[in-house]
């Protein structure tokens, strides 16, 4: 509610006192909610209401993914970091879901994981110009 009053130009000395947390709040709770539908284990009973797995998965890749969007064409920084976030929980909450069921699988996946952000980590760092151009475009 608070975005969208924003938007439209809605404001007052009471609004600025509850603008920042409850963007934070929202974008948190949201953030949390896209991970928990998104889970295998949210329909195992009353299957029947709930979305099929699939529509949930692509319905949590639409909304991170236009707030990580969103973040970059509207130059809000924190919304941007705090979609990427979600969204890389979701990829690793994913890798961890089609896991093969025992330790080994899951100490493999770990380091491959931990190594694989390392890695993305310091290309991103040394290709700064890169990532600008490519931001850039986006923001065109």
């Amino acid at each position: 509610g608070f975005s969208l009053a924003e938007f439209y130009g809605v404001s007052g000395q009471w609004f600025s006192v509850f603008k920042d947390g409850a963007f934070w709040v929202g974008t948190f709770v949201a953030g949390t909610g896209m991970l928990i539908i998104s889970a295998k284990w949210y329909t195992k009973e009353e299957a029947k209401r709930h979305m099929p797995y699939i529509l949930r998965q692509i319905l949590t890749i639409v909304v991170l993914g236009g707030a990580m969007y969103a973040g970059i064409m509207i130059n809000n920084g924190t919304l941007l970091y705090i979609a990427t976030a979600f969204m890389m929980l979701f990829i690793i909450e994913k890798l961890y879901e089609i896991a093969p069921e025992n330790v080994l699988s899951y100490g493999v996946l770990t380091l491959a994981l931990g190594a694989g952000l390392i890695y993305g980590g310091n290309w991103l760092s040394d290709n700064m110009d890169v990532v600008q151009t490519y931001i850039a475009s986006l923001r065109a």
